[in-house]
C-alpha cells in the first residue's frame, strides 16, 4: 500500500511535480488512425496542463 506521500507523488501531474515533469517528456498516442477522418483534419483532446 502507498502512503499517502507516496500517492500525491504519483498522482499529482501538474507542471512542475516529478509526474508531470516525466509526462512532458515523453509523446503520447491519443487517437487510433482510424479516428482521423482525413490527413490535415484535427481532433480535440484534453491533455496535461
Amino acid at each position: 500500500m502507498l502512503t499517502q506521500e507516496q500517492n500525491k507523488t504519483l498522482t499529482q501531474v501538474g507542471s512542475g511535480t516529478p509526474m508531470g515533469r516525466l509526462l512532458r517528456r515523453y509523446w503520447h498516442p491519443i487517437a487510433a488512425s482510424s479516428e482521423v477522418e482525413k490527413v490535415g483534419t484535427t481532433k480535440k483532446v484534453k491533455v496535461c496542463r
